[in-house]
């Protein structure tokens, strides 16, 4: 809910930005963002790919009961992931505050 929350703030502050002339550019916490989102799910995806046997994800042949490793992994990256899912949007707001207020 975070990250797409972020996302309609990113997009309708740059889109006022537009309307008055401006621009915005990505920060770097929005490439962080971006590059952790791109990590984490792909390490994620990787970990259930390599857990696959005969076509079978053995987790869920067995019910879901993902390994210990799987389930702290997922955990921190989702909340690392989210930390900075939240300073990019803040600073964001914070760069276009200015068009929001006048509105």
């Amino acid at each position: 809910m975070l990250m797409m929350l972020r996302e309609f703030l990113v997009a309708g502050v740059r889109m006022a930005a537009s309307v008055e002339g401006e621009t915005i550019p990505a920060n770097i916490f929005g490439k962080l963002k971006t590059l952790l989102q791109m990590i984490a799910a792909g390490i994620a995806f990787f970990i259930l790919a390599c857990l696959e046997k005969n076509g079978e994800v053995t987790i869920i042949a067995k019910g879901f009961n993902p390994p210990q490793f799987l389930e702290i992994y997922c955990t921190v990256a989702f909340w690392i992931t989210g930390i900075i899912t939240f300073i990019s949007g803040l600073k964001y707001l914070k760069d276009g505050w200015h068009l929001i207020k006048t509105k």
